[in-house]
Parts: structure tokens; C-alpha cells; sequence
């Protein structure tokens, strides 16, 4: 008998001296064997876990881009058609609900500019000293004042405008430029379009025509350019095009788009320039010169906002400068917001959409 020294004494005899060690690591490898087949089951199912929340990740994430889609192209495509009181915009012009005579009509405008600097208040009054409409057998929807001494004159029609041009080329030309606005392209936003079918720009305005404008891609006046591609999260494109407004109308009533192998929706697009310190209008944050406000509450603050009311800058403003009666009591960020309806409509008057549209 040999004594072999452990943690344990024992006693083995010659025929299984040899045996016993190879019978201890045996053991102890599949005790790791188990180890290894818990831990590499474990690891499988982690695995299974993490990408079933990968996919419903992404799901979110697609569902998150679509609503964020919707509510832009809602933002964008909001109209002043509250009838219970008028918008600031119609408050301004004088212009009445109930589509008797909204913000966003299409009446013919004249832009009366002096040659010299002088106020818009003096050109007006020169206007209606020397321009009698009630004379010229023509309507006038409205006259107003514009920056650096300019007077915006809304006509009734195309004829009432051409007997007002006339007259006012007639007896102030000496003193005045007179000039019909040159009107925009309109533009149209098509969302949801596969990262895969990104091209060049004529690649891709080819396969919108081909795909879409099969009888009225070759007519004349048509125009259809590319402005801006914005690329999204979840693998897709969002195309910003300018049209000419036929095109625009034909797009909008087709509603989906095909672009090689996908299909984008398409909506109006209007763009608001917005300021994000200031929250004011027709400027960008780099360039403004005005103290941070707080888009919720109005104040002179940044950071997270606490308090409970809301209260926009601009509606604010408003009602002070002019003494008009509007609300304030929701944020600047507002879509309903009165001044950013007017803005919006302001935008669009100078855009040429089609008389039906």
C-alpha cells in the first residue's frame, strides 16, 4: 500500500493507484463542462432578449419618426379655419371667417415703392390723394403699409389690378416704382423614402417624373428641383422639391409617391424661418440679437421651464403693440398659435399655387 497525501487521507491499493487521479479530473472537467453549458445557455437567451428589444426598439423608433412626420406635415399644412373667432392675421387685415374673405385668398397685389426714402404712411396718403378707385371702376381689397416706405395695394381681380397699375404708372411714376410681386415656386415634402433608392438629383427627379408624371413631365413651364434631402434614423429620406405649382398640385393629389422601389408621402411645404432663443419670427438663433426666452412662459430664462401656465412672446407682443384681442395663453411653439398663422399665410401669398388649390 502507498499513502498519497490530500486533503483527505486515503488509502489506495496498487490496482487503482493509477486509476484514481484520471478519475478526479474526469470529474472536475465535467463539473466545468455544466458550468460552461449553464453559462453558454444563459448567454443564448440574453442574446434572444437583446434583440427582440432591438426590434421593438426599432419599431418605436419607426413609429416615433412617422408621428414626428405627421405632426410636422400637420404643422406645416395648418390653415386658419377656426370659426368661432378671427385670427390675428384676419384681425390685421380686416379680412373675414366663414371663407367670406380669408388671410389666404388669392386677390392680385400691387407694390407701390418710393425712389426716395420717405415713411410708408406718406406714400399711402400720396396713393389716396391721387388714385381714386370708385373712379377707375375697380376694386380694392385693401391697402397697407410695408418696410421702407413701400405700400402693398390688394385688388379685387386681374382687371382691377391692371386699371390701379395704370393709373398710379400715369400719375406717380415720376416719384414711384410700381411693380406686381414675383411670386415662388411652391414646394412639396415627401416623406418615407428607402435610403436604398437615394441618387443624384437627376436620378432621382427622373424616376419621379417616370414613375409619376408620365403625361406632364415634357409640358412646358414644367419645373421640378430638388432643395434639400434630409436623412433619417430608421434608414430614410426625406425630399424637400420645388415645383412648378401644376406639378405641386399633381404631386399633392397623388398623395403617395413612387421613387424606384419605395413610396414617399407627399405634403405641402411651407417653411417658417423661427427663430430658437428668441422665438420670434424671420430670423435664426446665430443671428439674433435678443435676450433667451423661454418658449412656455415668455420670460428671460433657459433651461428646463417650471413654470404652470403657458404664455407666448409673440401673441404677447402683439397684443400690446397693436390692441388687438387674441390669445396668449399657449406656448410660442403653438401650431394654432395666431402669429405664426400669419406668418404662415404671409409666406404663402407670395407663393403661385394654383387658383383651385
Amino acid at each position: 500500500m502507498k499513502l498519497i497525501k490530500g486533503r483527505i487521507l486515503k488509502f489506495y491499493c496498487k490496482s487503482c493507484l493509477e486509476d484514481e487521479p484520471k478519475k478526479e479530473i474526469i470529474e472536475e472537467i465535467k463539473k466545468l463542462n455544466t458550468v460552461v453549458k449553464k453559462q453558454t445557455s444563459r448567454i443564448e437567451t440574453l442574446t434572444e432578449e437583446l434583440l427582440m428589444l432591438t426590434k421593438k426598439f426599432d419599431k418605436l423608433e419607426e413609429k416615433s419618426t412617422k408621428q414626428s412626420n405627421v405632426i410636422e406635415s400637420a404643422v406645416i399644412e395648418i390653415k386658419s379655419n377656426v370659426n368661432t373667432k378671427p385670427l390675428y392675421s384676419q384681425t390685421v387685415t380686416g379680412n373675414k371667417v366663414n371663407g367670406k374673405n380669408t388671410s389666404n385668398s388669392k386677390d392680385p397685389v400691387l407694390i407701390v415703392k418710393p425712389k426716395e426714402v420717405q415713411s410708408s404712411d406718406k406714400t399711402k396718403k400720396e396713393i389716396k390723394e391721387k388714385i381714386d378707385p370708385s373712379r377707375l371702376g375697380a376694386g380694392v381689397a385693401g391697402l397697407r403699409e410695408a418696410h421702407r416706405g413701400q405700400v402693398v395695394i390688394r385688388c379685387g381681380n386681374e382687371e382691377a389690378r391692371e386699371k390701379i397699375q395704370n393709373k398710379i404708372c400715369e400719375e406717380m411714376s415720376g416719384d414711384y416704382d410700381i411693380r406686381k410681386p414675383n411670386l415662388k415656386y411652391p414646394r412639396i415634402k415627401i416623406i418615407g423614402v428607402n435610403e436604398e433608392d437615394d441618387d443624384t438629383d437627376d436620378n432621382l427627379l427622373n424616376a419621379i417624373k417616370d414613375q409619376n408624371l408620365t403625361e406632364h413631365g415634357s409640358e412646358e413651364g414644367f419645373h421640378l428641383k430638388i432643395i434639400k434631402r434630409i436623412k433619417k434614423a430608421n434608414r430614410e429620406i426625406t425630399l424637400i422639391l420645388e415645383a412648378d405649382s401644376k406639378t405641386h398640385n399633381i404631386l399633392l393629389n397623388k398623395g403617395k409617391i413612387f421613387i424606384g422601389w419605395s413610396r414617399g408621402k407627399a405634403y405641402d411645404y411651407v417653411h417658417v424661418v423661427r427663430c430658437f432663443k428668441c422665438f420670434g419670427f424671420n430670423h435664426m438663433a446665430k443671428d439674433c440679437k435678443n435676450n433667451n426666452i423661454c418658449y412656455k412662459c415668455s420670460l428671460e430664462h433657459t433651461g428646463e421651464c417650471k413654470a404652470r401656465y403657458n404664455k407666448c412672446i409673440n401673441c404677447s407682443n402683439a397684443i400690446e403693440k397693436y390692441k388687438i384681442k387674441i390669445k396668449d395663453n399657449h406656448n410660442a411653439l403653438d401650431p394654432k398659435c395666431p402669429c405664426y398663422i400669419r406668418i404662415l399665410n404671409s409666406i404663402k401669398r407670395k407663393i403661385d399655387y394654383l387658383d383651385d388649390q
